[in-house]
């Protein structure tokens, strides 16, 4: 606590001279330095209610600058009630006397400011301490229902993931017998595959001897029936070959016939005429 609060004491102690060296200086009334001490005065009250209310809160990281602070403002008052203390008396601050006295006086002020921050301190750990122990019994009643909830849910949960995992069991187990039954019917599907291909590839065999037969029979037809048309034809030319031959002859003998009966025709034109 000493070493965290351990602040350097010099720029207090010159602004104590500084104070007093401008006051003469400017030869401010006794009316003055009671305003400038009493606006001191109320400085340092503002200044020690941050200073408590840092460490109330444990803040000690912040304390030594505000300690350095309100020592300075400290300062400034102790200097105006020097002063008025001394009014018509002129003041030498580097009177050793003067400087002394002073610097005494500020280190016990350091030292009272540094116990009573201590206790304020103390204080505000332990106000913690039992604000930290109320919020916990205040929370303590729900953490355990809490905890109660989450034991139930974890457990409603494992029965949940266990009814779950059998009915997989038993789906499978089901799914395992669908499956057997189904290559049981596959395999008797491919066994009566396999005898309709049979009796197919036989029934094929014998069409194809029957497609042979009738290729047969058809091709002999054929033969028959060129054999018979070609009789047909040749009988049928001969007859038209006759019949040709006939009638030259008519035509001719019609001609050996008409050529007397022309002669006659002429010759009894001729003699009627004349």
């Amino acid at each position: 606590m000493s070493n965290l609060f351990n602040i350097d004491l010099n720029p207090a102690f010159v602004t104590f001279l500084q104070t007093i060296a401008s006051a003469q200086k400017q030869g401010l009334a006794q009316a003055d330095l009671e305003d400038l001490r009493d606006e001191q005065l109320d400085t340092l009250n503002q200044q020690w209610g941050v200073l408590e209310q840092l460490a109330l809160q444990g803040n000690e990281a912040a304390i030594p600058a505000a300690l350095d602070a309100l020592l300075r403002e400290w300062a400034v008052k102790k200097a105006c009630d020097v002063l008025l203390g001394n009014l018509g008396t002129p003041l030498d601050p580097s009177a050793q006397g003067l400087r002394h006295g002073f610097w005494q006086k500020l280190e016990r002020k350091h030292a009272g400011l540094v116990a009573e921050l201590a206790v304020v301190l103390a204080r505000g750990r332990e106000e913690r301490a039992q604000a930290e122990a109320r919020r916990n019994a205040q929370w303590e009643p729900f953490i355990n229902q809490f905890v109660r909830d989450q034991y139930a849910q974890q457990q409603h949960w494992q029965r949940a993931a266990y009814d779950g995992i059998q009915q997989q069991h038993l789906a499978f187990r089901e799914n395992q017998e669908i499956a057997y039954r189904w290559s049981n019917v596959a395999m008797d599907g491919v066994r009566q595959a396999q005898a309709g291909v049979s009796q197919a590839q036989q029934g094929a065999q014998q069409m194809y001897a029957f497609a042979g037969q009738v290729q047969s029979h058809a091709v002999e037809m054929l033969r028959a029936t060129h054999q018979q048309q070609y009789a047909v034809v040749e009988e049928a030319m001969i007859n038209v070959n006759r019949k040709r031959w006939v009638t030259r002859l008519g035509c001719a003998c019609l001609l050996l016939l008409a050529v007397p009966v022309l002669l006659g025709i002429c010759y009894l034109i001729l003699t009627h005429l004349y």
